[in-house]
This record gives structure tokens, C-alpha cells and sequence, in this order.
């Protein structure tokens, strides 16, 4: 447990002149730029999420048709067993 006084004598000094408050407001600018372009279409983060749709979509697909593929193949057999 950390005692409140701590706490504020801490954020107290933080805010203080030359005490970390606007070098820490640079890096906040800084990382959030970083994060919107990330997220922006073409950015990094954009193009894993269109790379993780795009295999799912085509994991989704080869499964329509290898289930497509199978029935095919044992519907005929079936309805030769039938007649």
C-alpha cells in the first residue's frame, strides 16, 4: 500500500516545472500519432486486419467447398445403394 501523501507529493512533483509533465505530454503526441496511422487504412495495424479477414474468408471458402466436394461425392454413391 502507498500512503496518499506519497501519491500527491509525487503527481505534485511531476507537474512541477521541468518535472516530466511535458516531456511526458511530447511522448503522448508522439505515440498517438504513431497509433493513428497505425490504424489508418494502410497502416500496419489496418493491413493485419485485412490480412486476418482475407484468410478467414478463404479458410471459410476452402471449407464451403471441400464439404461441397465430399457430399458430391457421396450423394451419388447413396442414391446407387437406393436403386
Amino acid at each position: 500500500m502507498v500512503p496518499a501523501e506519497v501519491v500527491a507529493r509525487s503527481v505534485a512533483k511531476f507537474m512541477e516545472p521541468g518535472g516530466g509533465v511535458d516531456s511526458a505530454r511530447r511522448r503522448v503526441k508522439e505515440l498517438s500519432a504513431r497509433a493513428r496511422a497505425a490504424v489508418a487504412e494502410g497502416g500496419s495495424s489496418h493491413r493485419d486486419l485485412q490480412r486476418l479477414i482475407d484468410d478467414l474468408v478463404q479458410a471459410r471458402t476452402e471449407q464451403h467447398q471441400s464439404n461441397s466436394s465430399t457430399l458430391q461425392k457421396t450423394i451419388p454413391h447413396s442414391l446407387s445403394a437406393v436403386a
